[in-house]
């Protein structure tokens, strides 16, 4: 690949266009086509979690904690390279899918409004003692 013409198309050097090929090489969870440069947004293609937890292993070490969406394929990369690192759930997710599971079962609309609140509750309070507070008074 010609990083001169590169340069000369973004207006950066060419070790700068170097480094970022190469950055773009150790990043194996993307691979990125050639074409989409003069596309102007890249092609990305996903590859499987374990090659993308490898990869960031040898990029940063091992991680204290793991927050992930619950895919099935990051948590088979996950467990396959990161088996002792403790592992959470997102926040957003989780609230995304019970909200979901609320409009799907609760068919009072009152007793909806209240359950939402209260579940936006949860997530709201910034200190254990709060969240459990809540969730006692949605169990009610």
């Amino acid at each position: 690949m010609n990083f001169e013409v590169l340069s000369l198309l973004f207006g950066v050097s060419k070790a700068t266009i170097h480094n970022w090929f190469y950055k773009l090489s150790f990043l194996k969870r993307f691979i990125l086509d050639f074409f989409s440069i003069f596309l102007w947004f890249p092609i990305l293609l996903p590859i499987p979690g374990k090659s993308f937890f490898n990869a960031f292993y040898q990029l940063y070490g091992k991680p204290k904690l793991i927050i992930s969406d619950g895919s099935k394929s990051l948590a088979y990369g996950r467990k396959a390279v990161f088996a002792d690192v403790p592992h959470q759930l997102c926040k957003f997710h989780k609230m995304k899918n019970l909200n979901r599971r609320i409009y799907l079962y609760i068919q009072n609309p009152k007793m909806r409004k209240r359950i939402l609140f209260l579940a936006r509750g949860i997530s709201g309070n910034s200190t254990y003692f709060g969240r459990k507070r809540t969730a006692r008074k949605l169990m009610e």
